[in-house]
């Protein structure tokens, strides 16, 4: 499982395909309002159904559960400053 803590940007985006193409499971927890952009959201979740790999998650709570997490990545966000 592949765990990504921040903004919905083009690092979530690219770890979002790079999951689904390798059939791990993948979730992102972000803050409310930069979740990932919803159509490509949409097109990782096709890609996932086609290869019969695992539906990525998203959730606005920045404590996804990352404890069945094999790999936890974060990036720089901005957004987050302010929110705990």
């Amino acid at each position: 499982k592949l765990a990504y803590v921040g903004d919905g940007n083009n690092v979530a985006h690219e770890l979002m395909f790079g999951a689904v193409k390798l059939g791990l499971q993948f979730s992102i927890g972000c803050p409310k309002g930069y979740e990932p952009n919803p159509l490509i959201f949409k097109s990782a979740v096709r890609e996932a159904q086609k290869l019969g790999s695992p539906i990525p998650e998203v959730s606005t709570d920045l404590f996804v559960d990352d404890t069945a997490a094999d790999v936890i990545y974060t990036d720089v966000w901005i957004s987050v400053v302010g929110v705990a």
